[in-house]
């Protein structure tokens, strides 16, 4: 048997760990709705983003990385080179 996954548009946001970086994420996140805090730990001095999934884990996001909200408003990691690989990105500027 085989299946296709069915295309299914997500939100994402890329980390780099400039200074704008972790006010823009903590808006990017709150503009869903969602407290940050409930779901995010930011660690400047190792520069890693902590993130709780849907499942109770908590994962490590690095520089570079990129944190995907899923379609059914869960976040998780992503690693940029997956990223390019799995998805299109959508050009909202219409």
């Amino acid at each position: 048997m085989k299946a296709r996954k069915k295309p299914v548009e997500i939100d994402y946001f890329p980390i780099d760990f400039t200074p704008e970086c972790a006010d823009k994420l903590v808006q990017w996140v709150e503009s869903f709705g969602i407290d940050f805090k409930n779901h995010f730990t930011l660690n400047h001095e190792d520069k890693t983003v902590l993130v709780k999934t849907l499942e109770g884990n908590t994962c490590k996001i690095n520089d570079g990385d990129l944190i995907l909200r899923g379609s059914t408003g869960c976040f998780y990691p992503c690693n940029k080179a997956l990223f390019e690989l799995t998805y299109d990105r959508i050009d909202e500027s219409n």
